[in-house]
């Protein structure tokens, strides 16, 4: 939340100056898609938060929505994360197998969805490109 709000308040006045000009970052954008975009960011275990949080910032899209897209959409690995270590301290092989193999399908399950329509899982998925309109 503090790095959506410095960027909201500080950041795009700094890199109007760098730029020498006015900056549109998705303006386009829906406060929907914006939701969409940062609770799927946040299911991602390789995508940067501070990254996602400082470009929402940018954005025109609310601050209680960031805060609830952040929230939900940290909950699912935040769960796997506390039982892997749960399990780990505990020793249960059998579980220790069983959360890895919950972490990877955490970062392959993004990508069956896009390649290959997992579960039929796309059209919830669906991003348009600005330029397709």
């Amino acid at each position: 939340m503090i790095s959506f709000l410095i960027a909201r308040f500080l950041g795009r006045e700094i890199i109007e100056r760098l730029i020498s000009g006015h900056i549109n970052f998705c303006t386009l954008c829906s406060d929907r898609l914006l939701t969409k975009i940062v609770f799927i960011s946040r299911l991602l275990p390789m995508v940067s938060f501070d990254i996602v949080s400082y470009g929402a910032g940018l954005t025109k899209m609310s601050l209680v929505k960031f805060g609830i897209a952040t929230y939900l959409g940290m909950l699912p690995l935040t769960y796997v994360y506390v039982a892997f270590g749960a399990e780990v301290v505990e020793g249960g092989v059998i579980s220790l197998i069983a959360g890895a193999a919950i972490v990877v399908l955490f970062f392959l399950l993004p990508r069956l969805i896009e390649k290959s329509n997992f579960l039929s899982l796309r059209k919830y998925f669906r991003h348009t490109n600005i330029h397709d309109h």
